[in-house]
């Protein structure tokens, strides 16, 4: 796959060294249900060696051609796409019917709906339709290299879009958008900054002396954009953290300021482990990192490290930008509150940390003003829990992934909910930190799904917090009888795991299976702020 890497995020793609590509047996199927008024076939055919990149392959069922999408058969699928050409509709509002049709779609099929427009419409018809993400075609596509249509070719090919835009639709459905539906994003990405964030080596040419090109500008924008939708920036160089401190003080010209890091390890230390300090730094799995740096001996030194860190040879800075705008995983297509908290949070984290070596766990709540918000079954915070349970790896329990739409309907269930606990503290505020979905099982509580996000571990909160979500929600449905709580062994939940076993006593021998817990009547919460808030089940 790294052989590919130069054609599946070349300035201009090119069919043929696409086709060439030979298919990865190991790849995970997916079922995509594609519902047409124009043909898809000539992005279809190019679609796995962009999907390959993330580990996946399509498996696609598409409908006739229909400009009513009555939905005459419904696939089952992983994933919906309705694919319209808004050129075929007259003196209709497009945007509020194309809303209507894919509700109707939503009634059907559990399955997330992407939905792209070549021509544009109206996005507000859809967005109360949970699950649903739709583009225009031409947003897609990066400026420059040729017309988006070409009516020339319908008759041939049953599209008007021309064969590059087909191209770069099948790029930004294969390297962004299904993994984005699909695949938990990436966590933090982690930079190099010599001849990567800029041109020139600070150590010699000093912070005046480094060389802010107009790409590199644009690349500094780009990464300090991902801040902004939630991704954590760390710094890992061969510098003197003094003069890197210097570097952004005295170059206001630069899109990045330091406060941007949410961590740094600027030293002469190996980068494989400065990698491993930063990703336990955040809390995070090294492999929800990435890693740019332009030294290939430093690439294939985190590469062979056993991390898992993901790495992007950096060159030439608009190359560069262009790999980061199409890289599998830094795409979130659900955006929260919670995404502005994240860096100030993971860097007040510090203090919390130096805090916590030297506390008992009551007096720590107390010195923070530790307060917590638990919330039973609020609607509002149905998108962050499906981000939530879709992302975490490290704490969680039973790798769910609820949709959007699934958590909605739990929680207006009557035998179930779920509850959500929102943190803050002297420091900072956290947003929401964990979630708890359960049901009722007869008499007892069935806990479906148990999760923490990352950032708010090793602040001692979990011998307290989870039972006291559990005990919340044991009460809310009635429950007496105890609870049982189900677990799936993943690749790198062993924290929860650890958790689940001194709570409840149990070895947890099994992949998978439910273990028995007696709910408290009540939970000790000295030392921090409480509040329980309660929403009517419609």
């Amino acid at each position: 796959m790294k052989g590919m890497m130069r054609h599946l995020f070349a300035e201009e793609l090119r069919r043929l060294q696409l086709l060439r590509q030979a298919p990865d047996p190991g790849a995970e199927a997916v079922r995509i249900a594609v519902y047409r008024n124009h043909a898809f076939e000539t992005v279809a055919s190019v679609l796995d060696p962009f999907l390959a990149f993330s580990g996946l392959r399509a498996e696609t069922s598409c409908s006739g051609y229909d400009d009513t999408f009555g939905f005459g058969r419904v696939f089952d699928a992983d994933l919906n796409l309705i694919w319209v050409d808004a050129a075929r509709y007259r003196a209709i509002d497009l945007g509020e019917w194309l809303g209507e049709r894919a509700a109707a779609l939503r009634e059907r099929s559990p399955a997330p709906i992407l939905l792209l427009v070549a021509g544009g419409a109206d996005r507000r018809a859809t967005e109360g339709v949970p699950d649903l993400w739709d583009f225009a075609v031409e947003d897609l596509l990066p400026p420059g290299g040729g017309g988006i249509y070409d009516p020339a070719r319908e008759a041939a090919t049953g599209t008007r879009l021309s064969g590059r835009a087909c191209l770069e639709v099948a790029r930004a459905l294969g390297l962004r958008l299904i993994p984005a539906v699909l695949r938990p994003a990436l966590k933090a990405v982690v930079l190099d900054l010599d001849q990567t964030l800029y041109e020139g080596v600070l150590g010699e040419d000093g912070p005046e002396g480094v060389r802010l090109t107009a790409a590199h500008a644009e690349l500094q924008r780009h990464v300090r954009g991902l801040k902004e939708e939630g991704f954590l920036l760390a710094v890992a160089s061969r510098n003197e953290e003094e003069d890197v401190r210097r570097l952004f003080e005295r170059r206001p010209d630069f899109g990045l300021r330091w406060d941007d890091f949410a961590a740094v390890r600027i030293n002469w230390k190996d980068k494989a482990e400065n990698l491993a300090e930063l990703a336990s730094e955040l809390h995070i799995g090294a492999d929800a990192m990435l890693f740019v740096d332009d030294n290939p001996a430093e690439i294939l030194n985190a590469e062979a490290s056993g991390l898992g860190v993901r790495t992007l040879l950096a060159g030439d800075p608009a190359d560069t930008l262009r790999m980061l705008r199409f890289y599998p995983g830094l795409l979130r297509l659900r955006t929260s509150s919670e995404d502005g908290l994240r860096t100030a949070d993971i860097r007040a984290n510090r203090e919390r940390t130096a805090l916590g070596e030297t506390l008992a766990p009551r007096d720590y709540f107390a010195r923070l003003r530790i307060r917590l918000q638990f919330g039973l079954d609020d609607e509002s915070m149905a998108p962050r829990v499906a981000e939530l349970a879709g992302k975490t790896n490290q704490f969680i329990l039973g790798y769910r992934r609820y949709t959007e739409a699934e958590v909605r309907r739990l929680m207006g269930a009557g035998d179930g909910c779920v509850v959500t606990v929102r943190m803050s503290d002297r420091l900072s505020e956290s947003g929401m930190i964990a979630l708890l979905a359960a049901r009722a099982e007869g008499e007892r509580l069935l806990c479906e799904e148990l999760a923490v996000s990352c950032r708010a571990l090793g602040r001692h909160l979990e011998n307290v917090m989870l039972p006291e979500m559990m005990r919340l929600a044991a009460a809310h449905l009635g429950t007496g009888k105890g609870a049982l709580v189900a677990y799936r062994r993943g690749e790198r939940n062993g924290p929860a795991l650890e958790w689940l076993r001194s709570l409840t006593g149990d070895a947890l021998v099994a992949d998978e299976g439910r273990v028995p817990w007696a709910v408290p009547g009540r939970v000790d919460l000295e030392g921090l702020e409480t509040e329980v808030r309660r929403w009517a089940k419609r």
